[in-house]
């Protein structure tokens, strides 16, 4: 009771201060004044609210447990809603094969439009440049037809001009027969013309006409003429075949007569023998014994020869030749020109062959330039050094031939076998080595072992080959003994 007595002095001393401040402000406005009752009166009613809930206290917890029940209903949803908006997979997945397929067919369709649309065009492009060409070769076609009715009245005319001039010869040349022969003069195929006759003017008598005779020796002019013709016609042709080459010359020069090779000879140009006429067979054979050679000499007996130059020796004089040496003949040797001979693979196998065996062991230039070699025929060489050959060679000439990217890559493997030992420059221009030989000569001799095997080499020459721009670039920088 003593609580309950405090709670209402409590309320009547805020309602005596409340009082007292509506007093205080009352005198500021009437309108402010009934404002503030308003307020009085609602502060009155929410201290007995609050009296009254003093007096029976609310279940907070409770409240917000219904709130957050509302809220987590609010966001999963009952199982009757998420039951309605469950989805199937499987429907879904036909959807979205649907929905591709139908995609890929419409891209199709515009992509076969598209393709029609370009094929439509191309055909009127095309069909405008044919008609553009048809218009063209018309228009060629009336030039040519015109150019030649041009050529053909102007063939025409000069005809007419020719038959009337030889029609005039024919009448001089029978007006001078006539004469000849002590006739008067007549006219043939036409009137004589009109004179006037006088009692004075003798009587001419009347033309002779044309006897068979005379039809004979026009024929004979005629015939006569057209032989003039041909003959000049005939000496013009053979005068420019035997310019050009293609009939023989009628004073052919004398074959060269070269001076004979003495045998103590340093220098030494092997020739071929000429080919021997035919003896009739009832004559007796002299020197049957005679050994017969396939040059102008007997290499056996030239034993003091250094320098050894070919002259159109061919293969077959190669051959010979490697035989030869290998059966001991000029044994000081020590240039051999072999270039522009056309020995091809048989001669150099043959030269490689006796090489490998121990010939010219004191040979020290080696020229078969331009002789229509391959990369084999540059192996039967690389063979040779291989095995110990020519051990004082020191240039070697091989241009002008068609080795290509095989004998690059010969001359690499060649090199790091140790066979350039000796060598001091090679010439390998113009063999029609491409990318990869060239390549390959350039890692071998720029190699770690290049002071071990070819410590004495200065050059190698590879200029005029077929190496494109990019890979001589990827060659740089170059040694200086590498010429590309």
């Amino acid at each position: 009771m003593s609580s309950i007595s405090d709670d209402e002095d409590g309320e009547t001393t805020l309602s005596q201060v409340l009082v007292h401040s509506s007093v205080s402000s009352s005198s500021e406005s009437a309108e402010e004044s009934s404002e503030e009752s308003s307020d009085d009166d609602e502060m009155e009613s929410y201290l007995n609210d609050s009296s009254s809930s003093e007096e029976e206290p609310v279940d907070f917890v409770t409240q917000v447990g219904h709130h957050v029940k509302s809220a987590i209903k609010t966001i999963i949803g009952t199982p009757e809603s998420r039951f309605e908006n469950r989805t199937n997979t499987t429907l879904k997945w036909k959807e979205d094969v649907a929905y591709e397929k139908a995609k890929a067919e419409y891209l199709m369709q515009k992509q076969l439009e598209q393709t029609m649309v370009l094929q439509q065009q191309q055909e009127q492009k095309l069909e405008t440049k044919r008609k553009r060409k048809h218009k063209l070769q018309k228009k060629a076609n009336k030039k040519n037809d015109k150019m030649m009715a041009n050529k053909t009245e102007l063939c025409d005319i000069r005809n007419q001009k020719l038959d009337a001039k030889m029609t005039i010869v024919s009448e001089i040349r029978l007006h001078r027969l006539n004469v000849d022969a002590g006739n008067v003069l007549g006219f043939i195929r036409r009137k004589p013309p009109v004179i006037t006759t006088s009692s004075s003017a003798p009587a001419l008598p009347s033309p002779i006409p044309i006897t068979e005779i005379e039809k004979s020796l026009l024929h004979k002019a005629k015939t006569e003429y057209r032989t003039e013709q041909l003959l000049s016609t005939s000496e013009y042709a053979e005068t420019l075949g035997r310019k050009y080459g293609t009939l023989p010359a009628i004073n052919t020069p004398p074959p060269i007569v070269h001076p004979e090779q003495i045998e103590t000879t340093v220098e030494l140009i092997l020739r071929l023998a000429p080919p021997k006429k035919e003896e009739p067979q009832d004559k007796p054979q002299a020197n049957s014994s005679k050994i017969k050679s396939l040059f102008t000499i007997n290499l056996k007996r030239f034993r003091h020869v250094e320098i050894c130059q070919g002259d159109h020796i061919g293969e077959r004089g190669c051959v010979e030749l490697g035989r030869s040496l290998l059966t001991g003949a000029c044994p000081r040797l020590k240039h051999l020109n072999l270039g522009w001979n056309d020995i091809k693979l048989r001669g150099v196998a043959s030269l490689g062959k006796s090489f490998a065996q121990g010939a010219c062991t004191q040979l020290s230039h080696l020229d078969l330039k331009a002789n229509n070699l391959d990369a084999s025929g540059l192996q039967c060489i690389l063979d040779a050094l291989a095995v110990g050959g020519l051990q004082n060679l020191k240039h070697m000439v091989f241009s002008c031939n068609m080795i290509g990217d095989a004998g690059g890559k010969a001359i690499a493997h060649a090199f790091l076998k140790g066979s350039f030992r000796h060598l001091v420059t090679m010439d390998f221009k113009s063999n029609k080595i491409k990318n990869d030989g060239c390549r390959a000569i350039y890692n071998a001799f720029t190699a770690d072992c290049f002071q071990r095997y070819g410590p004495a080499l200065e050059l190698i020459d590879l200029r005029r080959n077929q190496v494109n721009q990019i890979t001589a670039q990827s060659f740089v920088p170059c040694p200086k003994h590498i010429s590309f």
